[in-house]
């Protein structure tokens, strides 16, 4: 049985006693503030680094420092065209990256979520540069990371298609 997405999102905003998120950036989460149509390579390197090793979600509307569950404070997410995101995606990798796009408001504040699914056929690599993002490149999320993929990751992937 899968958890709820809203209920994923309540968890992943859960706070200390001091307001600061219970959760840290990890293997399989990243936190914005918000979304900036301007950092769309580092999102798409971020998307290919989840897909690369379990996937992993990345939530927008959390404070940089101290983490904590703001919401988000500009409309861009709004504005996302999820099928534009994909195009760049398959244009940027390969093989094709799984993943989902979801908006929800909790306490009056609003959190996007991009949902990215563990890649069936890896590795997933990029085919054509931007920006960050370097042909014949390999992303992989390590703890809090998005990064060339190192040896360990490699021969983990190896192992799972054996």
């Amino acid at each position: 049985m899968t958890i709820p997405r809203k209920d994923l999102l309540k968890d992943l905003i859960r706070t200390k006693s001091d307001g600061t998120l219970f959760h840290r950036e990890k293997q399989n989460l990243e936190f914005k503030q918000n979304f900036q149509f301007k950092s769309l390579a580092k999102y798409l390197k971020t998307i290919a680094a989840f897909s690369n090793n379990q996937g992993g979600v990345i939530l927008f509307g959390v404070s940089d420092s101290p983490r904590k569950p703001i919401g988000m404070s500009n409309d861009q997410f709004n504005n996302i065209d999820s099928e534009k995101i994909t195009e760049y995606l398959n244009k940027y990798f390969s093989p094709e990256i799984l993943w989902e796009m979801e908006e929800h408001e909790i306490d009056g504040k609003k959190f996007g979520m991009f949902i990215v699914s563990e890649a069936i056929d890896k590795p997933v690599i990029c085919k054509v540069s931007i920006d960050i993002i370097i042909e014949g490149e390999i992303y992989y999320r390590y703890r809090g990371r998005s990064e060339r993929i190192k040896y360990p990751g490699i021969q983990k992937i190896f192992q799972e298609r054996e």
